[in-house]
Order: C-alpha cells, then sequence, then structure tokens
C-alpha cells in the first residue's frame, strides 16, 4: 500500500479510532527502556482487537505499528515486525468494537 491510500484511510478515521492510533504510537514511541517490549506488545494487541472490530483498517493500523515498533532504540535481538504481527493477529482473534456513544 502506498503512501497516498494510507493518507486517504487516516482521514477517514473516526475521531475514537484516531485517538486510539495515536494514543498507541506515542505510547510504544515514548516507552522506556525495561517495558518496550511490552508496550509494544500490549499497543499491537490492542489495536489488532479495534481492527477485528471494525474499528481501524488493516492496512493503516499495521503499517502505522510497526513504523513505531522501528523507532524503539536498542531493542536488541527483539524485531519489532514479529512482535508487532504476532500481537496484532492474537488482538484480531478478540474484537472489540467502538463502545456506545463514541462516533
Amino acid at each position: 500500500l502506498d503512501r497516498r491510500a494510507l493518507v486517504r484511510q487516516s482521514r477517514e478515521l473516526s475521531p475514537y479510532a484516531e485517538a486510539a492510533l495515536d494514543g498507541a504510537i506515542k505510547a510504544i514511541t515514548t516507552a522506556t527502556e525495561g517495558i518496550r517490549y511490552r508496550t509494544l506488545n500490549d499497543e499491537a494487541f490492542g489495536i489488532g482487537r479495534l481492527v477485528g472490530g471494525g474499528v481501524l483498517p488493516a492496512t493503516l493500523a499495521l503499517a502505522a505499528l510497526t513504523w513505531a515498533g522501528r523507532q524503539i532504540p536498542g531493542f536488541g535481538d527483539h524485531d519489532p515486525d514479529k512482535i508487532v504481527a504476532a500481537a496484532f493477529t492474537d488482538g484480531l482473534r478478540q474484537p472489540r468494537e467502538v463502545p456506545h456513544g463514541q462516533p
């Protein structure tokens, strides 16, 4: 998927979806040493759940999470792409819809 398609998809997000994805990206990119792996895993799982519930498009969510994972400095032997893919897939298996009253 090219960058223009990702930008177009991001413009079509509900405020709830946009806040969820933005929050996940911020949490991943600002996580401190010692909690980076868990943060990446938890956020990818949570966003995967929202994708499974139809709240976010999968291609946009995966692209954003993968980018964020690659921003983590000194991640050692861990491959952020694999962590994102595994946690995201696990999240898809437990879909979560938008809470009532959210746009």
